[in-house]
């Protein structure tokens, strides 16, 4: 704050920074297995859509969530970006990549040293997934580490080891800490049934179902198409992937739209749709 001389102003600054950190992390993840430029500017498109559009134009308090980007679950989606993007390359090829591997662990220990999200977010499925193939390769009478899987094996074990050693860390040197809140804890009803409906809603925000059900996302999906249609016209080079762009946002409005009316009007366009897509089929086939 001593900075900027002001703590709006330092947090503005924060939250830009973190962003940035967070496309460029998300875009080198992409990077490992996405070659064309546009699909991972349509991608990291639809990411900062995900978070900022509904909150900053539907909510009144929606400006709230710049301030929380610039804390550590910022960090944590760095961490994991990072970490599946190093994961991803040491799939596809044999180098060791010391730097990448090196900044991974670091943020492995930091995030360890934060709270127990990233072992469950980043660590556990990665772990569960190497084990899962182990398995198969068990079922099919195989060794269940050939040589060739050994190397990505012990990457993800020193994930682990980096990630456990920061949890180990920071409960041996007992951190001073100033909470803010009471708690943060869903379960705050005075029943079962009430434990279970705030158990509910917190699921529905964290999964976005709620933003699929509400009132006003015909309102966002229909902006975002319109936004796509004008960005093909300014920019016709980048046609396709804002084409492909405009198709997953307008989809749901025509999805229930065909499915949740049963007039004569819906179901001769169902079967031109359906006739209209049979046909552009064939003539890409040809």
């Amino acid at each position: 704050y001593g900075l900027t001389g002001s703590m709006n102003r330092a947090m503005a600054w924060a939250t830009l920074v973190m962003s940035v950190l967070l496309l460029a992390s998300m875009d080198w993840m992409l990077r490992a297995h996405v070659r064309r430029a546009v699909i991972r500017a349509a991608a990291l498109l639809t990411f900062l859509a995900s978070i900022y559009g509904p909150y900053t134009v539907f909510r009144e308090d929606g400006q709230q969530l710049f301030f929380a980007m610039c804390s550590f679950y910022a960090c944590y989606l760095i961490c994991f970006f990072v970490v599946l993007g190093d994961y991803v390359r040491a799939r596809q090829t044999k180098a060791l990549r010391l730097p990448a591997l090196g900044f991974s662990l670091f943020l492995c220990f930091c995030t360890g040293m934060q709270s127990l999200r990233q072992t469950c977010v980043t660590i556990l499925p990665l772990l569960a997934f190497e084990c899962f193939g182990a398995l198969r390769r068990a079922l099919r009478r195989a060794p269940l580490f050939p040589r060739a899987r050994r190397p990505l094996f012990c990457r993800v074990g020193v994930y682990t080891a980096a990630n456990v050693l920061g949890i180990a860390l920071i409960k041996l040197i007992h951190p001073r800490q100033h909470t803010i809140y009471r708690g943060a804890s869903v379960f705050r009803g005075s029943s079962l049934q009430e434990e279970l409906e705030e158990t509910r809603r917190a699921l529905s925000a964290v999964t976005g179902f709620d933003y699929a059900v509400g009132p006003f996302d015909p309102v966002f999906f229909s902006l975002m198409f319109a936004c796509c249609l004008l960005l093909m016209l300014v920019f016709p080079t980048l046609f396709n992937g804002f084409m492909a762009l405009a198709i997953v946002v307008i989809a749901p409005l025509i999805g229930h739209f065909l499915a949740l009316t049963h007039s004569r009007l819906s179901n001769i366009i169902f079967f031109v749709i359906i006739a209209a897509a049979m046909l552009l089929t064939i003539y890409n086939l040809l």
